[in-house]
């Protein structure tokens, strides 16, 4: 059976804070923000890093649809961070070549991504955990 996590607003804000002190200041040029789930984090890191230039890409695995937005994101270009709010099944970010960050992972995924050069996340949860954001309730 499925569990529940509920993210806390104050439990988001930690993890945010974390992540900005693990990730390199003045690396990334270009935030990839993956939609929906990645707008609330890449924001912050935008604003905290300082970091002008932002596409998004807009990925839909739970439905079997996949809408890529603006067609000429490289996301292969050198000093991008992808951002996602969870590394869940893996399939949305398994064959990027770049650095990402997410707020969490599950268990399951630290192995599907073998192409990622460097993963950064704050929180860690077995696969069969649903996890609820602040601003998805």
């Amino acid at each position: 059976m499925m569990k529940i996590y509920f993210v806390s607003q104050n439990e988001f804000e930690t993890g945010v804070r974390y992540l900005l002190n693990i990730l390199p200041r003045d690396k990334y040029k270009k935030l990839v923000i993956v939609c929906n789930g990645g707008k609330t984090l890449g924001n912050l890191l935008k604003t905290h890093l300082n970091i002008d230039k932002v596409d998004f890409i807009y990925v839909n695995n739970y439905k079997n649809e996949k809408l890529i937005g603006d067609k000429s994101i490289k996301v292969v270009e050198e000093n991008v961070l992808v951002v996602d709010d969870i590394l869940d099944t893996g399939t949305t970010l398994k064959d990027v070549e770049v650095d990402v960050c997410v707020w969490c992972i599950k268990k399951r995924d630290k192995y599907k991504c073998e192409k990622i050069k460097n993963l950064f996340y704050y929180k860690e949860f077995d696969e069969d955990v649903w996890v609820v954001f602040p601003w998805e309730r």
